[in-house]
């Protein structure tokens, strides 16, 4: 979807989100970081902390992280927690 990015979150047990989100959120090594739509491709290590992911209807849902990795490209982003 234009202006939106496509994001999976999946953990050992469980695939914890699947779908479309305006921008998200999260933690490493240097603070939090915010990735909108159009970012440059990103490979990023998680810190502990929440994820947050805000839908495209502006609500903000939070999922607790205790680390992981990230990658976006092309407005798909995928994080193995």
């Amino acid at each position: 979807m234009p202006g939106l990015i496509d994001c999976t979150v999946i953990a050992p047990d469980a695939l914890r989100f699947q779908g479309p989100v305006r921008c998200l959120t999260v933690s490493d090594s240097r603070g939090r970081l915010q990735l909108w739509p159009l970012h440059a491709e990103t490979f990023v290590a998680l810190r502990p902390g929440d994820i947050v992911l805000r839908r495209p209807d502006g609500t903000d849902f939070a999922i607790p992280a205790a680390g992981g990795v990230l990658h976006l490209k092309d407005d798909v982003a995928k994080i193995v927690l």
